[in-house]
């Protein structure tokens, strides 16, 4: 019997299945409704070999609310959709649906970097600014499963209160690029790379602001390490030592040196905690 984890995101879906060393994984754009998303993954478990389910993991870019329902704004495939339900009555075996960042850092703490600490937090930068909380070895989910969420938290801006996501996100890293005529976040970070100057004082002020927010989180909850994740670790070593720096300055003195890494599973992080989150549920012990 295999079980499976999925990842449902805003564009891609990702499953895989690990034994051992050996991840086994398939990815296509993600469907646009929920009958096209079960013929896929009839067909990706096919790809797989994957003949004999045993249960099935699911990450989501969103919560599942107290209905059962999925709240996912940015992937209408899924939106609504109570979708343990939906893929037990189609696949008949067990399903567990949870947030994808915190099946991110489910997968670092089995075999990736987070593997040893017992207190960690992880930030995905995309779109968006997520999240997800370790508290001595127990990944906390909140009275309305959405802890975590922290591109929520409100930041001030000139004379405005504004959400972190909308000053520190992968976004307005791209906002910034265009402003300065340069296509993407990544191109903006390549100028950066090159010489002082305005394209590097701009990613600065964005590192600031990102640096700002990690501060605070690590100053509440006092974690032994930070994880980053999404796309802008491609540009770990010019980026991190620089968000190093703010974060260490603006934390409280207890938390000031605090470990700040990259994520290491890179986009699979979440299908193989969605594989990880279905085998526990099989033996029994989610923490």
């Amino acid at each position: 019997m295999s079980c499976v984890g999925i990842d449902v995101g805003g564009t891609k879906l990702l499953v895989s299945t690990y034994s051992g060393p050996q991840l086994r994984s398939a990815e296509v754009p993600v469907p646009p409704t929920t009958e096209i998303l079960l013929n896929t993954l009839d067909n990706l478990f096919h790809t797989l070999g994957v003949s004999q389910l045993g249960a099935i993991g699911v990450g989501i870019p969103g919560v599942v609310q107290s209905s059962g329902t999925c709240w996912t704004p940015n992937c209408p495939a899924v939106n609504g959709v109570a979708l343990s339900e939906v893929l037990r009555n189609r696949f008949g075996v067990p399903v567990v649906v949870d947030n994808d960042a915190r099946l991110a850092l489910r997968a670092e703490s089995r075999i990736g970097r987070a593997q040893g600490f017992l207190n960690v937090l992880l930030v995905a930068v995309g779109t968006g600014i997520g999240g997800s909380i370790m508290a001595d070895g127990r990944i906390i989910r909140g009275q309305q499963q959405t802890a975590g969420s922290f591109g929520w938290l409100r930041m001030r801006q000139g004379n405005e209160w504004v959400t972190w996501e909308n000053i520190a996100s992968g976004r307005q890293l791209d906002a910034l690029a265009a402003g300065l005529g340069i296509a993407g976040g990544r191109g903006l970070v390549d100028k950066a790379r090159e010489a002082p100057g305005p394209y590097r004082d701009a990613l600065d002020g964005w590192i600031e602001s990102l640096g700002n927010g990690i501060a605070g989180l690590t100053s509440v909850f006092d974690p032994e390490l930070v994880l980053i994740s999404g796309g802008i670790i491609r540009d770990a070593d010019f980026l991190l030592p620089r968000l190093r720096t703010v974060v260490h300055r603006q934390s409280s003195p207890a938390t000031g040196s605090v470990l700040i890494e990259a994520a290491s599973l890179g986009h699979q992080a979440t299908a193989v905690g969605a594989f990880f989150h279905a085998s526990d549920y099989g033996e029994r012990r989610i923490p």
